[in-house]
């Protein structure tokens, strides 16, 4: 007791002098779209955050910390003015470049109120209040700025365009003041965001060691779209959204090492925080949602640290509430600065719960989640439309339990409360600011002479990308065509590139395009895929082509090990370690020991392989993806995340190009797989076109569009890349499952017509596929109606690497190049005669199937029937 007693009283004297102590150095670290569980302090332990880790031994972790507002703009507004974004008309959308509305100079900054008490203040990183002059941080109390203005997303790589009218992005600025001195050219230079802020902010720190400094740095990292440097990669295991945690971590730890190295680290308050809740691969923890979305916990509570050696406690942790908006009065309060009282502040005085004060009293008796949640104690109301939900969040911090039935008190008088609130929000609000209309512009319409990033940086140039190739002319010009082995030879010599385009539940009919002419059946009757047309146009499609599963994880297994799932028992969709499934003679593995020049990467919702990608060598993905990853996002505009994994594949190839390497690309979509979802306005293009008998829902086909045009812009990048002469690219699914609209869910009782049976069965329904291959030598537009399967890819890519490499005696799969170099005609020699199909056991009956030929052999092992059909 004579020691808590001590060490109160020390708290209480160390807190009580900090008003008759030096003004003290304040570094915000805001990052940009974090989740409550990335880092280690609170409870992460794949991404690696040591100085995150030690800034918690050593200070205070905020449990219960929260932003006032989502989304980027409306975030910082509230974090910058004390005051709800909805108030001061900084709420609901985010501002787009070139937008005539951003933060109202009239509004009070923190860096304004500190700059008044003779701070010098520095803004570096993500600004995202307005691209005009007099919304910029010059004009908002910031004696220096260098970042970019707005999202990363906002650039020319995002291929969905503007969110709103679609037109592609003007190149994405970096400015120092208000000057722009450089732009973001590609991923290359994306990687570099995270560093170069923290460049600058150490420079900022070194030049004002002698005076009273703001430091705000708002990372653009870890938004999308998330790039990393090779040498990061490798050490987050390939993991690219871990490896831009982890940067992070880096950039804290250099700048407390800077304060440190001044020794202004009892004279620095530094405070990390989160803008809004954890985007697609980032973690909530224990809290359910994410960014976007009803307002759960993990939308807008935040992995919060402060740290201020020998005036915050070390070791400490805080459980009251505090929030965004507290920043500027609570601040003040610290400096001795003046709080503006001619207008209303939302934030509250909450220094004592950012300093660790022991018994600190949150100031917040109800807190309130915009205008769709209420906090009262441990009870939390969320609206969601016209219902509410009712949580205790003592009992039920994951908030699975909705108890608003249990205690109709208690939720009516919540919702009355956030009624109030709203009312009171409508009564008092102040313009946003707003330039002349017509007269905003661009920062930055053309590159024109400006350096890359990189260049501005004074890093080293990689090669230049080459610009696309005239189109060669159709005359033979008198030589001869070159034969299958003179191909074969040629590819070789190039180190062919290879993209595989793997398709989640697609039926055989999924296409515009039929996959067999002879059966008009075999495309669809509604959905319009121009993109993949356009691929059949250009390759070879393959009207027996097969995946080796009618269920998900076997096929994926398969294309990896290049075996069927009958070899590598793996069972329904739970990918746990089977037989002849060892990383290192997986096909990406393989691929570097054949050429160790290859890069490899996979980008995609859905992995679904027992061991993780970085495993079986692909040194860039997006990690062990399952079925789940696939409908998680919250974006509208990208409900499948086509659009972002498209943006990160184009990336990798431009970077692989830019480097000189030779790449293996797999790009997994979770399209078309349950539930459907599409981007806003997709639908609504298939409004005028007449439904079909098979396919009519317009919710898939939008699916189906986004799809199609993530698609489109992969091999508009091979094109503009010059690479399409040395490009293999393998489009297929991974089960065939026709979306019909079906009510149960559209798997059970679902058809891929005109095949019988569907998903889940090992007849033709469930396992023929849409299945296109196009590269050098393969004839544009032929139809191949030889058997291949999915496993064919291994043995085929091994092929046209170096087939000096011996394959694993337990390869099943033989190469498609005698078929693909001979107009679709002739056979694939494989170890064995037959394509073998196997289904053990799940939700479906345990089947078996072999296919010789024309000829098919179906195996219930349920019902102990087997059957034989011809094919032709």
């Amino acid at each position: 007791m004579k020691i808590f007693l001590v060490g109160f009283a020390m708290a209480l004297l160390t807190v009580s002098s900090i008003d008759a102590a030096e003004p003290p150095n304040i570094v915000l670290f805001f990052i940009d779209d974090m989740g409550y569980g990335d880092i280690g302090p609170f409870g992460n332990q794949v991404n690696k955050t040591p100085n995150l880790d030690q800034m918690a031994r050593e200070g205070n972790v905020l449990r219960q910390f929260y932003v006032a507002n989502t989304a980027c703009t409306p975030s910082r507004s509230a974090l910058m003015t004390g005051t709800y974004a909805s108030r001061i008309g900084m709420d609901g959308d985010v501002c787009f470049p070139a937008e005539e509305r951003g933060l109202n100079p009239t509004e009070i900054t923190i860096a304004e109120m500190l700059k008044a008490e003779g701070y010098a203040t520095g803004c570096f990183g993500k600004w995202h209040l307005g691209d005009q002059t007099e919304f910029m941080p010059l004009a908002q109390g910031f004696d220096e700025y260098f970042g970019i203005p707005y999202s990363n997303d906002m650039w020319p790589g995002n291929l969905k365009g503007h969110r709103h009218f679609k037109q592609p992005y003007t190149p994405l600025p970096v400015l120092h003041q208000d000057k722009v001195v450089a732009y973001v050219s590609d991923g290359a230079d994306q990687s570099l965001l995270c560093q170069v802020v923290t460049d600058y902010t150490v420079k900022f720190i070194d030049d004002h060691k002698d005076e009273p400094f703001f430091c705000y740095v708002p990372h653009a990292y870890v938004h999308h779209p998330r790039f990393a440097r090779p040498e990061i990669l490798r050490k987050a295991g390939g993991d690219v959204n871990r490896a831009n945690v982890e940067e992070v971590d880096t950039g804290v730890g250099r700048v407390l090492d800077k304060i440190r190295d001044l020794k202004l680290d009892q004279q620095t308050l530094v405070i990390f925080t989160s803008d809004n809740g954890g985007a697609g691969g980032m973690s909530m923890g224990p809290l359910r949602g994410g960014k976007g979305g009803p307002k759960y916990e993990g939308h807008m509570r935040e992995p919060t640290i402060t740290w201020w050696p020998g005036r915050i406690p070390a070791g400490i942790e805080s459980n009251g509430i505090g929030v965004t908006t507290d920043l500027l009065p609570s601040l003040a309060r610290l400096v001795g600065g003046d709080v503006p009282t001619d207008r209303k502040i939302d934030g509250k005085d909450a220094l004592d719960i950012l300093l660790g004060k022991p018994g600190a009293k949150s100031p917040h008796h109800l807190h309130f989640y915009e205008v769709d949640g209420i906090r009262r104690g441990p009870w939390k109301l969320v609206r969601i439309g016209n219902k509410t939900e009712l949580y205790n969040l003592d009992t039920d911090l994951g908030e699975r339990n909705n108890v608003a039935k249990q205690n109709p008190k208690i939720s009516h008088e919540l919702s009355e409360l956030l009624d109030v609130h709203v009312a009171t929000i409508i009564a008092d609000t102040r313009p946003a600011g707003f330039v002349k209309p017509g007269t905003a512009k661009p920062l930055l319409s053309e590159p024109g002479e400006l350096p890359k990033l990189r260049d501005f940086m004074g890093l080293p140039e990689t090669t230049a990308i080459g610009a696309p190739r005239k189109k060669a002319e159709s005359k033979n010009n008198g030589k001869a065509k070159k034969k299958p082995k003179a191909m074969l030879d040629a590819a070789r010599n190039r180190k062919p590139n290879f993209v595989l385009i793997l398709a989640d539940d697609q039926g055989w009919n999924g296409w515009s395009t039929a996959m067999d002419p002879r059966i008009p059946d075999s495309k669809s009757d509604f959905y319009r895929t121009p993109n993949l047309d356009r691929r059949v146009s250009g390759g070879m499609r393959f009207s027996r082509g097969y995946a080796p599963a009618p269920v998900c994880s076997p096929t994926r297994h398969s294309i990896q090990f290049g075996v069927s799932p009958a070899k590598t028992r793996i069972t329904h969709n739970s990918p746990t370690p089977k037989q002849h499934c060892a990383p290192k003679v997986s096909l990406a593995n393989l691929s570097k020991k054949a050429s160790p020049d290859y890069t490899t990467a996979h980008f995609g919702n859905k992995w679904h392989v027992s061991a993780a990608p970085m495993a079986c060598g692909y040194d860039q993905s997006d990690g062990a993806t399952g079925n789940r990853d696939g409908d998680t996002s919250n974006d509208p505009n990208d409900p499948k995340r086509v659009y972002d994994v498209t943006e990160r594949s184009v990336s990798f190839m431009e970077q692989a190009v830019s480097q000189g390497q030779p790449f293996f690309l797999q790009v997994s979509h979770d399209a078309d797989h349950l539930t459907f979802k599409s981007s806003v306005g997709m639908p609504e293009k298939f409004a005028d076109i007449p439904v079909g008998k098979r396919h009519h829902d317009r919710k898939c086909a939008g699916m189906n569009g986004d799809l199609d045009q993530g698609v489109g812009s992969i091999l508009d990048a091979i094109d503009r890349l010059a690479i399409t002469d040395r490009t293999y690219v393998f489009y297929f699914a991974d089960i065939r499952s026709d979306q019909s609209n079906d009510k149960l869910h559209g798997i059970a009782r679902r058809k891929a017509w005109p095949r019988s049976y569907s998903k889940g069965f090992v007849p033709e329904g469930g396992v023929r596929v849409p299945f296109v291959v196009c590269g050098p030598g393969v004839q544009p537009g032929a139809v191949s109606r030889t058997p291949v399967i999915a496993y064919e890819l291994l043995p085929t890519c091994m092929e046209l690497i170096n087939p000096e490499i011996p394959l694993p005696n337990v390869v099943e799969g033989g190469s498609m190049l005698s078929v693909l170099y001979n107009r679709g005609e002739g056979l694939v020699k494989r170890p064995n005669d037959c394509m073998v199909f196997h289904y053990p056991t799940g939700v479906w009956p345990a089947q078996s199937s072999l296919v010789q030929g024309d000829w098919k052999l179906v195996k219930s092992w349920a019902f102990d029937r087997v059957k034989l059909f011809n094919l032709a």
